[in-house]
């Protein structure tokens, strides 16, 4: 059994605990997802460095073994070593 989805648990546990309401009888909501950001090859952007490292928490989806995008070396960069591990992760 594979538990790649653990890391977007936890994730989304964490945005739910740290999200502060504003009303008592107002939901939080997830500032990720109240405005969407497109992620795809080529782009730059802090979200695709938070990408990479839920990526390398498995090690079937490693971004990459050493270099740019391994684990501690996460970039904002969404590369081809991203679109990789992504499909990786999606199979």
């Amino acid at each position: 059994m594979t538990f790649r989805f653990l890391p977007f648990l936890f994730f989304a546990i964490i945005v739910s605990i740290l999200v502060p309401t504003t009303h008592a009888a107002t939901p939080a909501t997830c500032a990720i997802l109240s405005s969407p950001i497109i992620l795809r090859t080529g782009v730059s952007n802090p979200n695709v460095t938070f990408l990479q490292k839920l990526l390398n928490f498995d090690p079937a989806t490693k971004v990459a073994p050493s270099g740019p995008g391994s684990p501690g070396h996460e970039t904002l960069f969404y590369g081809p070593l991203t679109t990789k591990a992504i499909r990786r992760f999606q199979e």
